[in-house]
């Protein structure tokens, strides 16, 4: 069965969006750099406008950690770690 990860991002209650947008369409074009590098995961195009859930397709169930760690990794590098959470979910392909 196949699994993505879907990133789900929390602005809270005290923050504005706003403030966020233009990184989080940053992050958004490191993740698809990122997918493109790397064999084992991919990202759309159609996901890179996105500023919340975006879905990460994970090729191999057995490489799904090392994908999340480079997820996890690059979240904290764009500044998003206080309000971005990866989940891994199974799709129904």
């Amino acid at each position: 069965m196949a699994r993505q990860i879907v990133i789900e991002i929390d602005y809270g209650p005290g923050r504005k969006p706003d403030n966020y947008v233009h990184r989080v369409y940053c992050f958004n074009d490191a993740l698809y750099y990122l997918a493109e590098n790397d064999e084992w995961m991919s990202f759309s195009l159609d996901q890179i406008d996105k500023l919340n859930g975006q879905r990460i397709d994970v090729k191999s169930a057995r490489k799904l950690r090392r994908v999340l760690a480079k997820v996890e990794r690059l979240i904290n590098e764009q500044g998003l770690a206080g309000i971005a959470r990866p989940k891994v979910i199974a799709s129904s392909n």
